[in-house]
């Protein structure tokens, strides 16, 4: 017995085009909302750096305020050192009326009081120099560690979106970075409102 050829009977129109036609379409699409996504992060991304960038700008001025009230207050002293030096010499003059024992008691008083009032003027400059010193060190630790925590929670959000992972999770997760640097910002602002 012979064998015929089978025939291969395809039916009209041909499942297999349309189904790669249909694979094709689902795959721009597929691709279509990847990308509209990706825009999505990128925005919000950006809408990330501009809120840290106004933070660090108000914490500038923050700090900025403080120096000058700070400056506005030495200022003050000194010109009331000023005076009060003004008054010691109107008085020396009163006195060089007065007899000449008397006289130089009340000049050495004075010199001895006008030591004392430097010294402690100056103990006291020194001590507020300090205290300055230490609280912009300490804001300085501060929004440096709050700036290297945010960068790590940015950077490990860029890890996920580049993975894909997290892709309905993620959009929580970013405003929750935005709401926490603020949180720090306004942590910082609280720290030199308090001073």
């Amino acid at each position: 017995m012979v064998d015929k050829p089978v025939q291969v009977v395809r039916p009209d129109p041909d499942p297999t085009l349309l189904t790669t036609e249909n694979l094709r379409r689902e795959i721009g699409n597929l691709k279509d909302q990847v990308d509209t996504r990706l825009d999505l992060n990128d925005e919000a991304i950006k809408l990330v750096r501009i809120a840290t960038d106004k933070a660090v700008i108000d914490v500038h001025k923050l700090i900025t305020a403080n120096i000058e009230t700070l400056s506005s207050v030495t200022a003050q002293r000194f010109e009331s050192i000023a005076t009060q030096f003004l008054e010691r010499d109107k008085r020396t003059e009163q006195l060089s009326l007065a007899d000449k024992t008397a006289i130089a008691a009340a000049l050495q008083a004075q010199k001895e009081a006008a030591g004392a009032q430097n010294e402690s003027n100056a103990a006291s400059v020194l001590k507020q120099e300090a205290a300055f010193t230490k609280l912009l060190d300490q804001t300085q630790a501060l929004f440096q560690t709050s700036m290297s925590a945010l960068t790590t929670q940015l950077n490990d959000l860029k890890s996920r979106l580049d993975t894909g992972e997290g892709q309905t999770k993620g959009k929580g997760d970013i405003w929750s970075f935005i709401i926490a640097g603020a949180g720090i910002l306004i942590a910082v602002a609280a720290l030199f409102v308090r001073r």
